[in-house]
């Protein structure tokens, strides 16, 4: 069988056939591969966040409030504890800049005012916690100091009356030269005192002594009461103020020489004109009623006397603190409040 061929002598379709496309067919074929693919697609929708990150992502807020929190109480903290070291050092610098001012000057010529600032500095640092308020209840009023020694002495000299206790008053004595190591007491006995007694403090102690007349009418009521810093001190004070114990006893009133107990005792059936202690021993005597305060007592601080580390009876911390919290508290305080005066020596 003979196939009929074309022009070409080829079989089948052969790009000579004159086959023509449809223009519009090409032209929307061309328009459609210009279009942008991403016109036809949605947005992505947001990605949902785990609740896990989410619980993560507040905790880590929470820590660092929590850590920013902590910083600032931290920080409270240490301004607190500066604040209070801070009063502790005004309160030191106060007693060292008075000591400083008043070191040349002799503690029984200190003025009211002087003796006041001393003991105000004292009582502060006894009790450095304490507000404004509470401390105000324990300052000692300013008219419950003597003046100055010289001029007790000028106006007794002038006039025989400047402690205004006629009882206490001697009307008579050579107070330019006060007895010393060898002389005569009032008694006739000889004096042998150490040299100690002739010491500037001591002197100063006893022309105060000459002041008054030291007759006591009642047991265990004593005119003058005499504060020291420790018993071994009260011993060399005891032997410098009995040639001035007038028609009285001078007791010792501290730990080592007697118990508590003994010494209730003793001023139970004993005329007492001076006694010397310390002050917590005296404090304690008073508030049991053993030791009593008649109007016109005169307490008189050891103010004069340094330990080593040149600390005194209002600076030595233990003694200190047993002077404000015993002696010059509670019933102690409301009896010196009402019926003595306060000096030194």
């Amino acid at each position: 069988m003979t196939l009929a061929m074309g022009k070409s002598g080829a079989g089948g379709d052969d790009l000579d056939d004159q086959f023509e496309l449809d223009p519009e067919l090409v032209a929307s074929s061309e328009a459609e591969s210009n279009v942008d693919p991403d016109e036809y697609l949605e947005p992505p929708s947001p990605r949902p966040v785990p609740k896990s990150t989410l619980g993560k992502r507040k905790e880590s807020e929470g820590r660092e409030l929590d850590q920013d929190k902590d910083e600032v109480d931290k920080q409270k903290e240490k301004r607190k504890r500066k604040r209070e070291k801070d009063k502790i050092r005004r309160a030191k610098r106060i007693h060292t800049g008075v000591t400083t001012i008043t070191s040349d000057v002799s503690p029984a010529d200190y003025t009211p005012e002087i003796l006041s600032t001393l003991f105000t500095s004292s009582l502060k640092a006894s009790l450095p916690q304490a507000s404004e308020l509470e401390l105000t209840d324990l300052y000692l009023p300013l008219n419950i100091f003597l003046l100055p020694l010289s001029t007790r002495l000028e106006s007794f000299r002038s006039s025989k009356s400047i402690i205004e206790q006629p009882s206490h008053i001697k009307d008579s004595k050579d107070l330019s030269n006060p007895p010393t190591k060898k002389q005569d007491d009032s008694k006739g006995r000889i004096n042998n005192d150490q040299s100690q007694t002739s010491s500037e403090s001591f002197i100063s102690l006893q022309k105060q002594l000459s002041l008054l007349s030291l007759s006591p009418t009642t047991f265990g009521s004593p005119n003058i009461i005499i504060l020291c810093l420790s018993g071994l001190r009260c011993v060399d004070v005891v032997r410098a103020v009995k040639p001035y114990r007038g028609n009285g006893e001078v007791a010792k009133l501290f730990a080592k020489h007697m118990k508590f107990s003994a010494q209730e005792e003793y001023l139970k059936k004993t005329k007492v004109s001076v006694a010397v202690g310390t002050p917590a021993r005296v404090g304690k005597l008073i508030e049991s009623g053993a030791l009593r305060l008649s109007e016109g007592s005169v307490i008189l601080l050891d103010l004069g006397h340094e330990d080593s580390k040149k600390r005194t009876l209002i600076t030595l911390p233990e003694v200190r603190d047993e002077l404000w919290k015993t002696f010059f508290n509670g019933k102690c305080r409301q009896m010196i409040l009402a019926n003595a005066k306060i000096g030194a020596f």
